[in-house]
Parts: structure tokens; C-alpha cells; sequence
């Protein structure tokens, strides 16, 4: 970065007016965009280029310094702005502190934002003077506040960057905030333990680096899971203020998730609700659940089962959830007698089908439950989303 710091050029001010667009099968929306208008004589330097950072895309200006309206933001959300001098590049990032954020520590703020950063290297910046809070310097241990403005200047590259995976995933929408895939069965959702590499956020966060001009300025951030061998659609957010107004509708119930599922035995009730607490199980792992009376720090937790196709060895079942809780359909099912055909872990009446020791081997072959339809308002456009998935052949090709 030498050379950078010692002659910044001037930034460039923001005249902001209003467009409308139009995403496929939903109504016309307006947003505002930012219009870039720069005086070539504030800076003097006609070979200074500027680029406007875009949540979907990047788009690089040169004179006569126009943005092309195809690059949308957030009304409520500054652009990060990418200033060229001589061929090197400042990278300026500016938020607006939410209000569930306010009192945050500054640099605990920033980590929510760049989430390619840890803490400790952005407050090791803050600490350099590369930060202000409503122009002012600050020191590394302020707080912000609602509304306040935070700059900052990344003056050392990201150091929370993820393994690339250039294994494709299916996506089924996409916008600037958020994106909704259809996840094979296989893969988890983050990386965790022996699987640190081809993860969902390993493989969109290439997906997503593909898009921008630089390695690691967006990071996708699961908003809810499914289980690794679970198969279905699965939402992902772009940027830290769509996941927590997507994290807070999941668990106020305002969203909606039904799963197709192939259980054990056959199903003699046409529709019933399962009302049963589910807490971990007993024997100490705490990735296992448990819906018996000894089950630890249970929860409420209730499932809609509605009957599909019965016969007298295994039926066929789509699952409502009516609350989110780790291996729900899995457990409830086991629990009424009709475990998830090829379920590793979870047998008829809350047994546990391996043994402590085989537990620690990860099960090759996909269990028969499938994320179906995914429901949700969009928490920038406020349109409501519904979108439907067929489970794939190897959820028909089990064998009872």
C-alpha cells in the first residue's frame, strides 16, 4: 500500500435519484440508486478511476464518470467506494449503525459487516487511524450508536477468507441480498470438523467472488441448515442485515418450510400435528436429539404430518414446521414409530440405530428427506417468495 496514504484523491459526492426495476415474476420495485457525478478538477488526475461496489455486481467507471443504473443498493445502505491512485487501490467501506447494533464496540460493528475480517485485524486498523465515526477519529474501544456513520479504510487485506470450491451449486434465485439454492444431499452447510473444504458456503462463496472484483468482499451467511445428507432448498444472504431480518422472521414463525419425507411402516392417520419437546440426548453427544422424558433443556417443538401415499412398508409424508429445531422431522417421526427411511441415527420409539463409537464415522449414503417448498418475505422488497422443489432420483432410489 505504499504510496496510497501519502495523496488521496478526493472523494467524489453522490446525487441520488430514483429508478424502478423489475425481477422476474415479481412486481416492479423502486429503489434508489447512486448516481456518481466527479469533477475531474478536484482531483487533477486523469488517470484515477473509480469504482462503485454494488451488492450483486461491481461496475467500473471511467470518464465521463457515469454509473450504469444496472448496479442497484439498499436505500438505507451506503456503496462501498474503491479508489484507484496509480494503479493501487483504497478501499473505503461506509455503514450506518442499526439499531440492533447500537452500543456495539466498533470494531465487534465492523466484524458484523466484513465478515471476511476478525475482530482482532479490524481492531488493529481502528488502532491505525483507519476508521471515523461521523468524521471524527476514534480509538478502538468506542462504542457506536444508532445512526452514527462508520468509515473505514481496509488497509490490510481480509484474514477470515475461505477455501475456494469450484463444485457447482443448483441455485434457484438470485438478487443483490440474498440467494436460494437447492442443496444436494452430501455436503453440510458450513465447514465443521473432518469437512472444512466443499461446504454450501465454500462453493457460494466462490460463486459469489466470481461476481466481484476482489476475493472475500461478500460472504454468505446460512440463515438456516439442513442436515447433511437432508436435500432441498436452502436460503443464503449476501450481507449481514439481510440475515439477521431473515434469522428474526424464521424464529418469530413468519416463515414457512415443508419437507417431503419417505418414513418406515405405514402411516395410518391422514393429517396429525406432533406436539413433542425435543432436547439433547442423554448419552452426552450433543449433536443427537431426543424427544423422551429425559431428553436435556427440551424445547417445545411441533410438526404437521399429513399422508401422501401409504403402503404397508414405508409411506410417503410432507412435513410442516411450525418450529425450527435440530433434526426435527427426524426425531418426531422416530418418536410416532416411522423413522426417515435410511435415517443413520434415529430408530423406531427414540432408539438410537449405532453405538457411540460408530456415530463417529460420517454415513455415506443420504437419508429420505427433502427441504420441498420455502416460503418467505423478502426482507428488503417486501414481496413475499415461495419457491418449490422435486426431490431428486437418489431420494426414490432407496431401498426400504
Amino acid at each position: 500500500m505504499t504510496g496510497v496514504l501519502d495523496k488521496e484523491p478526493c472523494e467524489a459526492p453522490f446525487s441520488v435519484r430514483q429508478i424502478s426495476f423489475r425481477i422476474p415474476s415479481m412486481p416492479t420495485t423502486v429503489l434508489m440508486v447512486s448516481r456518481l457525478t466527479l469533477d475531474r478538477r478536484q482531483t487533477g488526475d486523469p488517470s484515477l478511476g473509480i469504482a462503485i461496489l454494488a451488492p450483486f455486481r461491481a461496475t467500473y467507471l471511467s470518464p465521463p464518470w457515469e454509473l450504469c443504473t444496472d448496479s442497484l443498493c439498499q436505500c438505507d445502505k451506503l456503496l462501498p467506494v474503491w479508489m484507484f491512485w496509480r494503479g493501487q487501490v483504497v478501499r473505503t467501506f461506509e455503514f450506518v449503525v442499526e439499531p440492533f447494533h447500537s452500543g456495539c464496540r466498533i470494531d465487534t460493528f465492523l466484524a458484523k459487516h466484513l465478515r471476511t475480517y476478525t475482530s482482532w485485524r479490524l481492531h488493529r486498523m481502528v488502532a491505525a487511524d483507519a476508521a471515523t465515526v461521523n468524521g471524527l477519529p476514534v480509538g478502538p474501544t468506542q462504542r457506536v450508536f444508532r445512526g452514527q456513520r462508520v468509515r473505514v479504510r481496509l488497509i490490510e487485506p481480509p484474514d477470515k477468507l475461505l477455501q475456494s470450491s469450484f463444485e457447482v451449486l443448483p441455485i434457484i434465485y438470485e438478487d443483490p441480498w440474498l440467494v436460494v439454492i437447492d442443496k444436494p444431499a452430501g455436503i453440510v452447510c458450513h465447514p465443521v470438523g473432518e469437512f472444512d473444504s466443499d461446504t454450501v458456503t465454500n462453493r457460494l462463496q466462490t460463486h459469489f467472488d466470481g461476481g466481484l472484483s476482489a476475493t472475500g468482499l461478500q460472504r454468505p451467511g446460512i440463515v438456516h441448515r439442513l442436515d447433511r445428507q437432508t436435500s432441498g432448498l436452502l436460503v443464503v444472504s449476501r450481507d449481514q442485515r439481510t440475515h439477521r431480518l431473515l434469522s428474526d422472521d424464521i424464529q418469530a414463525g413468519r416463515t414457512g418450510k415443508k419437507y417431503l419425507a419417505r418414513v418406515e411402516g405405514l402411516v395410518e392417520f391422514e393429517e396429525q400435528q406432533i406436539d413433542l419437546p425435543i432436547g439433547r440426548h442423554p448419552d452426552g453427544n450433543s449433536v443427537l436429539m431426543s424427544a423422551g422424558l429425559d431428553a436435556i433443556t427440551p424445547r417445545k417443538c411441533r410438526t404437521i404430518v399429513r399422508v401422501l401415499r401409504r403402503d404397508p412398508r414405508e409411506s410417503v409424508v410432507e412435513c410442516e414446521l411450525l418450529t425450527g429445531r435440530n433434526h426435527q422431522i427426524r426425531v418426531h417421526m422416530a418418536a410416532i414409530g416411522h423413522p426417515v427411511l435410511q435415517d443413520e441415527f434415529y430408530g423406531a420409539r427414540g432408539q438410537l440405530r449405532l453405538t457411540k463409537e460408530e456415530r463417529t464415522v460420517p454415513a455415506e449414503q443420504r437419508h429420505a428427506l427433502h427441504a420441498s417448498q420455502l416460503r418467505f418475505v423478502h426482507p428488503v422488497l417486501r414481496s413475499e417468495l415461495c419457491f418449490n422443489s422435486v426431490p431428486p432420483c437418489d431420494f426414490w432410489d432407496l431401498q426400504v
